[in-house]
This record gives C-alpha cells, sequence and structure tokens, in this order.
C-alpha cells in the first residue's frame, strides 16, 4: 500500500514538473516544437529576450538572374530571415520549385547568426522562366530565374 502511495505521489510529481515546463516554454515562446526562448527576470527582455513572434523572410541576393541552360547561376539565392525584426538564427528555410525546370541543390536550409540562409540554383534544360520559392513557417518569397540557349 505504501508503494502504490509513493509511486502515486511521484506521478503527480512528474505530472507537475511537466506542467511547469510546459507553461514555461508557452511564456518563453515556442517554435516547431523546440523551447527558443530563455526566462529571464529583467523586464526589460535582458539575457537573451524570447523568441516569439512571427518569422518574416525576404531575399537578400539572387533574384532575377539568367543561365545558360543546363547551368548554375551566378548567385546563391539568399534569404534573410527575421522575428520580431531581429535576424533568426537556426531556423530551416525549405527551397521549393514552383514552376520551371529550375534544380535547387537543397532542398533546405539553416539560416546562420546573421539570419541568412543560401542555396545553389541550377536553370533547366529548357529555355524558360522558373521560379523558387523559400518558405519559413507562415512567410514566403519567390525567386526569378531564366534559362537561356548559349
Amino acid at each position: 500500500m505504501r508503494d502504490t502511495i509513493r509511486n502515486g505521489l511521484r506521478a503527480t510529481a512528474l505530472v507537475s514538473a511537466i506542467a511547469a515546463a510546459t507553461l514555461a516554454a508557452t511564456a518563453c515562446g515556442v517554435d516547431d516544437g523546440f523551447i527558443t526562448g530563455v526566462v529571464s527576470s529583467n523586464p526589460n527582455g535582458g539575457g537573451g529576450g524570447t523568441q516569439t513572434g512571427s518569422l518574416s523572410i525576404t531575399i537578400l541576393a539572387g533574384n532575377n538572374q539568367i543561365a545558360d541552360v543546363g547551368r548554375n547561376v551566378n548567385d546563391s539565392l539568399a534569404v534573410t530571415v527575421t522575428r520580431n525584426g531581429v535576424a533568426a538564427s537556426g531556423v530551416t528555410v525549405n527551397w521549393t520549385v514552383i514552376s520551371g525546370s529550375a534544380i535547387v541543390s537543397s532542398t533546405a536550409s539553416t539560416t546562420n547568426g546573421q539570419g541568412v540562409a543560401k542555396t545553389l540554383v541550377a536553370v533547366g534544360a529548357l529555355a524558360e522562366r522558373s521560379t523558387v520559392r523559400a518558405s519559413v513557417t507562415g512567410a514566403t518569397v519567390d525567386f526569378a530565374l531564366t534559362g537561356r540557349i548559349p
């Protein structure tokens, strides 16, 4: 009987600890199931602040490039990802060919400390316009690329 009571108390304590951790995660901001913020005793957000808010994505480089069919464009496609106006590191950016026959070297990349993610791309085998989309949770941007016959 005592063992049953002890096990019940341990289970109750575990459930309470999980509930407290969930509340702390919610207060800090959760992105894709991972806690991304920190708890700070500074009311002004010191100690790293929190990572709540939605993500924004903007084109940094590589839009409107022209390349010979079957060749890489000169510059990598690059985006900047921010959260509440601050560079967001460690965010996965997905790269998808929306139209045309372009080929991305990687379908996903992760932002660096400046919030920048990149991928290389080749125009397809046809002289056509291709669109490559970069996306993060809740935001997308499209790159235009054109293949030409040499």
